[in-house]
């Protein structure tokens, strides 16, 4: 007896039953609910209005830690009260760079770009200025070399942002680390067996380097300054 005949029929019903089967398991995405792969990442803080009525909530969205939004309030509560008109002129006076680091609509968002002008390199460290030291609003010369952008775009503009993105992102500008953020280096990793994320790890193991302190002081001078620029009569407007 031939069996060829009836093994290729089973095998041909064999093939049927399993392609029924995957077509009524397979769940069909909607023509509403298709994935356009013209769709490009947003930074979700983009939308940021940047006003003191706005600051603590946007400080908590940057990834700080309660203590640290109620020191920058209190900071940036007391610049705005005390400093106001001087900052105000010094954003007018420089109005070719404020544009560009405090207006939006720049590659690089104001809380990345005012590194660029609310720092200095002091030889062995980056360290940020107190409002009564900010007498000018240029670039400074090591920003021209940090991998800001790079920096930006992995942590920031990706899938799986985590909620302590901005300040991870900025506190490794600020030590210099930003080979570890783009590598995805332990403590700035995106998990598994030999990586990790926390932002803890990050103000414990540079606490020798103040990191905690400079963010403070950092978002507080320069939410105010991207409230000034952004205000009705700013240079922005």
């Amino acid at each position: 007896m031939n069996w060829r005949p009836w093994v290729v029929t089973a095998l041909m019903i064999c093939t049927f039953l399993v392609n029924v089967a995957m077509l009524w398991n397979e769940k069909m995405t909607p023509p509403d609910q298709k994935t356009d792969p013209t769709v490009k990442l947003v930074d979700p803080l983009l939308s940021l209005r940047y006003t003191p009525q706005s600051r603590i909530d946007d400080f908590h969205k940057y990834g700080m830690t309660d203590d640290m939004v109620d020191d920058a309030q209190r900071i940036a509560t007391e610049t705005a009260k005390n400093r106001t008109p001087i900052l105000q002129q010094l954003l007018k006076d420089h109005a070719d760079v404020a544009t560009r680091v405090f207006c939006p609509g720049n590659e690089i968002p104001q809380r990345y770009a005012a590194l660029g002008v609310l720092t200095y390199d002091d030889g062995d460290q980056i360290r940020v200025m107190d409002a009564s030291e900010l007498t000018t609003i240029a670039m400074a010369d090591w920003y021209a070399t940090a991998q800001v952008g790079d920096v930006y775009t992995t942590l920031e503009v990706t899938a799986d942002r985590h909620d302590e993105a901005t300040v991870m992102g900025v506190a490794s500008i600020l030590l210099g680390e930003e080979d570890k953020v783009i590598e995805q280096e332990d403590p700035w990793g995106a998990g598994g067996l030999i990586s990790r994320w926390s932002y803890a790890a990050v103000l414990n193991d540079y606490a020798n380097m103040k990191i905690r302190d400079k963010e403070v002081r950092y978002f507080a001078l320069m939410h105010v300054l991207t409230e000034l620029a952004n205000a009705d009569r700013g240079v922005c407007n």
